[in-house]
């Protein structure tokens, strides 16, 4: 939850960082501050895309808490209209491996669970 939103996010175990939507970022923090991400990147789908970043004061999943969060903000318009194409949910972002890596993630693939842990 951000701000007092809730977010639709995928969980990528593939992806080494956390991704927001930027168009949803700007719709809900239009003051933040936002850069250009000054690393290079290649987005969902190898694809090479214009990358920013922003500071999230304050993050929940669930019970959990990040402070001053550093994000990764890109167009995710292409990705939520493929899934609308097949009636899946609109994302907000994309949880990578640096969050999997904060919250001690357990995921058990067999039983389809995910655990955080702080």
């Amino acid at each position: 939850m951000l701000s007092g939103y809730t977010f639709n996010m995928l969980i990528d175990t593939g992806a080494s960082l956390t991704a927001f939507d930027l168009s949803r970022i700007r719709q809900v923090f239009p003051d933040n501050k936002i850069a250009p991400y000054k690393s290079n990147f290649t987005g969902i789908g190898n694809a090479r895309a214009e990358i920013f970043e922003t500071e999230i004061e304050e993050i929940w999943m669930g019970t959990m808490q990040l402070e001053n969060s550093k994000v990764l903000l890109l167009e995710l318009a292409s990705i939520n209209s493929a899934y609308a194409t097949y009636d899946l949910h609109r994302i907000d972002g994309v949880i990578g491996g640096d969050w999997l890596i904060k919250f001690n993630a357990k995921i058990d693939y067999k039983e389809q669970t995910l655990q955080l842990e702080r």
